[in-house]
């Protein structure tokens, strides 16, 4: 009898341990059921300080609780607030290991909402429009990312310049409209106000702006990007004062909340004071706007900062320092040229790599089966074959583009260095280029001014008497033009320009060429004669060094000439 209810009582207590258990879990689930849904509020509202701060509170409660799809939301809500606080590269880390929970526990919503944020930093981190298109695509197969995904991909084509990406935010805010989720309709109104400003319809742009803005005072939440726009149409429209007004009751909000958009805050504030024709506080400001660009990884619109800068050092008369930063925006053009001309080559390689292990693998299978997967095997062949014509008919389109887009880039920066030049011409009052040397000697009070002195004229004899048109330039007799020594040139060379001396001989030579290309006038030039002009005794050197500057060649960029042309004569006109 004593041992049966020793038993009893071991069962009692073993049911109470049971209840016990269930009970602490069932109060644990719902605290991270509650945790997740703050979180979730939180970046709704665009309030991403608070969201960061709850998120690692999130993350540590799933890590005790040992809740794996808690951890995934955690991390995902974590690294979408680090994203938007600058804090890009623990983002992107935190991003992809949701997206991998998300994957091993098959839990579709955080799938989509990790894809979604990856899209988001792909686009305003590394302006890979590309790839942040690729992944809101894949966002969009999910229900609950679908409206997220659309309003992010008429993001995407706002900045491509794009106006048929407009279906994109009317689905944005169709889908809104029909869940109740008014957050969704608040990124539609916002990127239509996009749309409206680059079709110039500013008075459209305040009204969906003005909607958005009631969204968000209704919701609470931080509308910084709708402030910005908001900036941007007041100085379209010439209200500059109002527009710094504007930007300047925001900044401490920006800084604190939302840095990312620091970069485009200052360039805007360098732009309006641009218009007012205060140039040195739009420098100060545009120089910010750099600066801001680096400490948050930012760079969307850098080669338009560094014009601008340019343009304000021409109207301030200071003609080298805008040529510098001209020089510059033409640099960084290029090299985002060549990136996007790389990732296209990666993307090509890696498609066709995929595509040849599929081959081999169907190979095997024939080997193996019968004559109906032998028939099946081939269909499939014929479809990826298909797939490849396909896929290398869309690369080729996106690099006639891409040719296209780096062309009109170049076109404007030729124009805007015309202005600059045309400018000078009427303010400088250029000096013997013989007696420089002579005339600065009092000056010279170490090397370095001794430098500067030797490379201003240097790049005098470049710019004026363009000695580097001569195929026989030698170094020696640049040396004895500059009464100096090889050591001293290649000294100044290297510390103003950054460059060896054939480099910079080259720089010149490349910038001139594309100037000819560049002129509709000159189309029938033949491009060994450019070659010849411009001073290369090499047709192989001439296209090897025009296609590492520019990003393609000098045949590809005459092309992309002519059907940017062609494309502006069959215009309709107004």
């Amino acid at each position: 009898m004593r041992y049966i209810l020793s038993i009893i009582l071991s069962l009692v207590s073993l049911v109470s341990l049971a209840k016990v258990h269930s009970y602490v879990a069932s109060v644990t689930n719902e605290r991270l059921g509650t945790q997740r849904q703050i979180c979730s509020d939180f970046l709704k509202k665009r309030n991403f300080q608070n969201t960061y701060t709850l998120s690692e509170e999130y993350l540590n409660m799933a890590q005790e609780a040992k809740s794996a799809i808690d951890e995934g939301y955690a991390k995902f809500t974590l690294g979408a607030s680090e994203v938007f606080l600058g804090k890009t590269s623990e983002g992107e880390k935190h991003l992809k290991e949701a997206l991998i929970i998300g994957e091993k526990h098959n839990e579709s919503d955080l799938i989509g909402l990790a894809l979604n944020t990856l899209g988001i930093y792909e686009a305003s981190v590394n302006t890979n429009y590309y790839l942040a298109q690729h992944y809101f695509l894949r966002s969009m197969e999910y229900d609950r990312t679908e409206a997220s995904a659309s309003s992010n991909l008429a993001n995407i084509a706002a900045l491509l310049n794009d106006t048929t990406g407009i279906e994109y935010s009317l689905r944005c805010i169709e889908i809104g409209k029909s869940k109740g989720e008014s957050h969704y309709e608040y990124s539609g109104y916002q990127t239509l106000a996009e749309f409206d400003i680059l079709k110039e319809d500013y008075n459209a742009a305040q009204k969906h702006l003005g909607l958005a803005e009631q969204i968000a005072q209704k919701e609470g939440y931080t509308d910084i990007v709708i402030k910005l726009f908001q900036a941007e149409v007041l100085m379209k429209t010439g209200k500059y004062q109002s527009s710094i007004e504007l930007l300047n009751s925001i900044e401490d909000t920006v800084h604190k909340a939302q840095p990312i958009y620091l970069p485009r805050l200052k360039t805007l504030q360098g732009e309006n004071y641009r218009h007012i024709g205060d140039f040195h506080t739009s420098n100060l400001y545009l120089r910010n706007a750099l600066e801001a660009a680096q400490s948050y990884s930012s760079h969307t619109e850098l080669e338009k900062v560094y014009l601008f800068i340019a343009k304000n050092f021409a109207d301030l008369g200071q003609y080298r320092e805008g040529l510098t930063y001209l020089n510059q925006a033409m640099e960084t053009l290029t090299l985002k040229s060549q990136t996007e001309l790389s990732r296209l080559s990666n993307e090509r390689n890696l498609t066709l790599e995929v595509i040849y292990e599929e081959q081999k693998r169907k190979e095997a299978e024939n080997r193996a089966h019968n004559i109906q997967i032998i028939v099946l095997t081939l269909f499939v062949l014929l479809i990826i074959a298909v797939s490849i014509i396909w896929w290398i008919t869309i690369l080729m389109k996106r690099r006639q583009k891409l040719y296209q887009q780096i062309v009109k880039q170049n076109l404007e920066l030729i124009e805007a260095k015309k202005e600059v030049e045309k400018s000078q011409s009427h303010n400088t009052d250029d000096k013997d280029l013989t007696n420089v040397l002579n005339d600065n000697r009092d000056f010279l009070a170490g090397e370095t001014n001794r430098s500067k002195i030797l490379f201003n004229t240097l790049i005098k004899l470049m710019e004026k008497d363009k000695i580097y048109r001569d195929p026989l330039l030698t170094r020696e007799e640049i040396i004895s033009r500059l009464n100096t020594n090889p050591t001293y040139l290649t000294q100044a060379i290297k510390q103003f320009s950054g460059k060896n001396y054939s480099q910079f001989i080259n720089s010149y030579r490349i910038k001139e060429a594309v100037e000819i290309l560049s002129d509709k006038d000159k189309i029938e030039i033949p491009i060994k004669t450019i070659c010849t002009e411009v001073g290369f005794n090499s047709m192989a050197t001439f296209y090897k060094i025009f296609q590492s500057t520019v990003g393609l060649s000098p045949a590809a960029y005459r092309k992309s000439l002519l059907h940017i042309s062609a494309l502006k004569e069959n215009e309709p006109e107004e």
